[in-house]
């Protein structure tokens, strides 16, 4: 790599180091000196400390007239400026936020009365649906059930059967349970 080179290593080094000092020299006497002015000047002004008037180039012509007084009453105005200040800004940001609120509150209910409603009203035809068509299957089962069944009596259990009736019962229970299920489901996807 050419920057590492031994050769040129000790010229690059010098060029760098005189580059920088005099980039440190020019800031340290010029731009250093006006920003701590400034900052001192800023600090006096928070402070409420009375400043002298700030001179221009021109003689007579400074930027405060010798007739005003400074002193007490500038910190009190400064501080009743600071007070009002603070009110409006205060005010402004309830009003801002309540209105943000009621108009977050009026999209939600346009959402939920448009959008929304269309899709409660499918939820609930289809909790309706499913709860109809349990109710139905139940009716069935307990109007197919052996009279001496379980079902047949209103409990909702199924018991194992062993007997040849029990069985083309219990088989013709599923038979009808299969096409069932399977009718709901062709209407579930229509």
């Amino acid at each position: 790599m050419p920057q590492l080179d031994q050769v040129t290593f000790l010229s690059q080094f010098f060029w760098l180091s005189i580059f920088f000092f005099g980039y440190y020299i020019i800031v340290v006497k010029n731009f250093l000196p006006k920003i701590s002015r400034i900052l001192k000047l800023r600090n006096k002004k928070i402070k409420g400390i009375p400043q002298p008037p700030l001179e221009s180039s021109q003689p007579g012509t400074n930027l405060i007239d010798s007739n005003t007084e400074i002193g007490s009453t500038e910190g009190s105005n400064y501080e009743i400026l600071l007070a009002n200040g603070f009110k409006q800004s205060r005010s402004a940001l309830t009003e801002t936020f309540q209105k943000t609120s009621t108009r977050v509150n009026n999209i939600i209910t346009d959402i939920n009365k448009t959008q929304l409603q269309k899709m409660n009203l499918t939820y609930l035809t289809s909790i309706g649906e499913i709860t109809l068509s349990q109710a139905l299957v139940k009716n069935d089962l307990k109007m197919c059930a052996h009279p001496g069944s379980s079902l047949a009596n209103g409990e909702p259990s199924i018991s194992f059967l062993n007997t040849k009736a029990d069985a083309f019962f219990k088989a013709r229970i599923l038979r009808h349970l299969r096409k069932k299920t399977e009718t709901t489901r062709s209407k579930g996807r229509r």
